[in-house]
């Protein structure tokens, strides 16, 4: 597919209206078989339906005109009963079978007055479903096949017989079978298909004919004209020009092929003259590319936070727009709806018997369901971009680009905005985390939110890195986490972090702040994110950082800041 991308080997003016027919005959082959299918269906199911029916009603009357005569009635009232039902279209045959498999009554003379045996159902299949409605005193219909490549349905429905002096319950059981042959409905359907087929073909013609012609008026004849433009200029004649009206790609790549022509004319003598220049300017770069190096390592903690503070501001700011724009629009929306399907209603009111082409467009779209289902989808909607818009808020929260100066902030929104970024750590399946949060109730703390956050992550980070270790070494080990802050006093609050880890030795803990000093491996950790974060709260803030810890018990770290913080 790459190489296809990069050289097409066909011309455009015959793939476009091969591609366009294709599609067109691969789409209508489609429809065709998705609406002979469907039509097929409705056919076996609405004669099975109306075979149900018909046999259902018969056998009650018989049931009844047995049961009142006490014996077994004339043949006239039967033939009464049965004549109700002979003029039903494609009704093929009716055999009306006592006990014994005789046929009693049927609409075909030669089955007359013959066991079942010896005539044309004397088949495995129709036997067993005979005996099968005279045991269990249930009727049913089946699809059966009675020719090649046709369909015809059997009903066998059971018919009491009257009882005898000393009976209880008949001890004679008859079957009605009925039999419709599915070849008109079937060839009907196949006929209401192909000509359904038909419409589509001549719209998705006329359709690929516009498409086709619109294609080659704004792609194809646009095209061979850049293509002959810049044969001219690789033939070295850069006086040429493009001559494209209108403000689409083409026209634009024109212009900006006109400009370059011109540029290139101008600026030939201009590019060897900058030559030296560009190699002083690359000696220059180099140079100060090995000065960036050396410092690489120390910056990329700091830049790192901060990237992904833009990142996540960024982000918060483009995906607020739309949202708010989605989420102002959804009354109004919802209010165009009511009002399209109240005027719906109106017009079902006032023309209660619409054409057929309506009834069938409203059961297509099955209007009914539509007016329920639509307020709850708007609802969900609705819900939906609330959520959206907490989550940019938190995000916004934590980033804090916004506000490069200090500010009285709340501490907790910091903290809900920094486990919303590690959300995933504490929810993997691999790690499972507890997390407990004791909030106390604390005063707004003057102070750099966007520099906090980084440390809160930076110390919350190590701990999941800790605990996720001690997973690995230790299966049926429960991790945990807890948050908590408190206010100690008039002028000052902390937050604590505390996780059930492996803890970490004293003599570790001594070095824990040291720029560059890390216990994780070669190329997990830079070293450089405790020392930051002992800046950012001690030398920026005024504050107190404190590691406190025990081998195997766990690690607390105790961030103290001031509550009116000046720079």
């Amino acid at each position: 597919m790459k190489s296809l991308l990069k050289s097409f080997p066909y011309s455009l003016r015959l793939t476009l209206p091969l591609l366009i027919l294709g599609l067109g005959s691969g789409l209508n082959f489609i429809s065709f078989q998705q609406i002979n299918k469907s039509d097929s269906d409705r056919v076996y199911q609405e004669g099975i339906q109306r075979a149900n029916f018909t046999a259902g009603q018969t056998t009650a009357f018989l049931d009844y005109l047995y049961r009142e005569s006490q014996t077994n009635p004339n043949n006239e009232g039967v033939n009464l009963i049965l004549s109700q039902i002979r003029g039903e279209s494609n009704l093929k045959t009716i055999l009306l079978i006592n006990e014994k498999n005789e046929v009693l009554i049927s609409n075909q003379q030669e089955y007359q007055g013959k066991n079942i045996s010896e005539t044309s159902f004397n088949e495995a299949l129709n036997l067993n479903l005979i005996n099968q409605a005279r045991n269990r005193l249930i009727g049913q219909t089946i699809i059966a096949d009675y020719e090649q490549d046709i369909k015809q349905l059997n009903s066998f429905y059971p018919v009491t017989f009257g009882r005898e002096a000393r009976e209880l319950q008949s001890s004679r059981v008859g079957v009605l079978v009925l039999t419709y042959s599915l070849q008109k409905p079937l060839q009907q359907a196949i006929e209401d298909a192909r000509q359904k087929g038909l419409i589509t073909s001549a719209i998705l013609g006329a359709i690929g004919l516009f498409l086709w012609g619109l294609l080659d008026r704004l792609i194809t004849r646009r095209a061979n004209r850049l293509v002959a433009i810049s044969q001219s200029w690789s033939n070295g004649i850069l006086s040429d020009r493009v001559t494209l009206s209108g403000s689409d790609e083409f026209a634009k790549i024109g212009i900006a092929l006109n400009s370059m022509a011109s540029s290139l004319e101008i600026g030939t003598e201009a590019i060897k003259s900058s030559e030296i220049e560009l190699r002083e300017r690359s000696e220059e770069l180099e140079t100060t590319l090995n000065r960036l190096q050396s410092t690489q390592s120390q910056l990329v903690q700091t830049e790192k936070m901060s990237g992904l503070g833009q990142m996540v501001a960024g982000i918060a700011h483009e995906v607020n727009n739309p949202i708010g724009f989605i989420h102002g629009n959804l009354a109004h929306v919802n209010g165009y709806a009511k009002d399209l399907l109240h005027l719906v209603t109106l017009y079902q009111h006032h023309y209660p018997q619409p054409i057929e082409e309506i009834e069938a467009a409203i059961e297509d779209i099955d209007l009914e369901f539509l007016r329920e289902d639509f307020p709850n989808t708007m609802n969900s909607m609705k819900i939906g971009t609330d959520r959206v818009k907490e989550i940019v808020l938190s995000l916004r929260n934590f980033s804090r680009l916004d506000e490069s100066a200090s500010k009285a902030v709340n501490l907790h929104e910091g903290i809900e905005s920094t486990l919303l970024i590690l959300q995933h750590r504490f929810k993997s399946a691999a790690t499972k985390i507890i997390l407990t949060k004791q909030y106390a109730d604390l005063p707004l703390v003057h102070c750099y939110a966007g520099q906090i956050n980084q440390v809160l992550m930076n110390i919350l980070v190590n701990a999941l890195d800790a605990i996720t270790e001690q997973l690995v070494n230790q299966p049926d080990y429960s991790p945990e986490i807890i948050i908590r802050t408190e206010k100690i006093n008039l002028d000052r609050v902390c937050i604590v972090i505390i996780d059930n880890g492996p803890g970490i030795p004293e003599p570790v803990q001594k070095r824990l702040f040291d720029p560059f000093f890390t216990t994780k491996e070669v190329g997990k950790g830079t070293g450089l994110g405790l020392s930051i974060s002992y800046q950012i709260v001690v030398e920026k803030h005024h504050g107190k950082i404190e590691c406190r810890s025990n081998s195997r018990q766990g690690t607390e770290f105790w961030i103290e800041l001031p509550i009116g913080f000046e720079v």
